[in-house]
């Protein structure tokens, strides 16, 4: 976040350490680049109207009972209103060209963890969800030197996410 500029081109910049531990910065230590961007003004709510989608139905049914019935009608109110943004399937989540995206990775070599040991009884689930996750595009097949293990956590219905 840009909060003012001089004459200069010398920007103040607000930075935030998410962390427990006091970071030291160097002085004149470059932390970033700054860069323009233009803004285009698209319509990008063009999707089609539909029913709301189960997992919004889902979200609204399980609202806490001590809910407010003002609170409760003004969230299913917005659910439905706002239906063609919830998706139902895998496959009906969208993709945006509008963000470009660039992790800095330099003086960084690749990090490669093991993948963690999967229960027989749960890799055919895993294996189903990849494959969806396959046709859909969300991932791809890759032989980068970087890559993390899989984390495997059970849902409230006894499935795996």
């Amino acid at each position: 976040f840009i909060n003012k500029s001089s004459e200069e081109a010398v920007f103040t910049i607000t930075l935030v350490n998410e962390t427990n531990k006091p970071i030291s910065l160097p002085r004149y230590e470059i932390i970033g680049t700054l860069g323009f961007c233009r803004i285009e003004k698209d319509n990008i709510n063009s999707c089609a109207e539909r029913e709301l989608s189960s997992s919004a139905v889902d979200f609204a049914n399980n609202l806490p009972p001590d809910m407010s019935g003002v609170d409760r009608t003004n969230i299913t109110n917005f659910l439905i209103e706002r239906k063609s943004i919830f998706a139902s399937t895998t496959g009906e989540l969208g993709k945006t060209g509008l963000v470009k995206h660039h992790i800095n990775t330099e003086g960084q070599g690749p990090i490669r963890l093991r993948p963690y040991r999967i229960h027989q009884n749960v890799k055919p689930e895993l294996d189903s969800i990849l494959q969806e996750l396959l046709v859909n595009k969300i991932i791809m097949p890759s032989v980068s030197p970087w890559a993390a293990p899989v984390v495997l956590v059970k849902k409230k219905n006894g499935g795996i996410r």
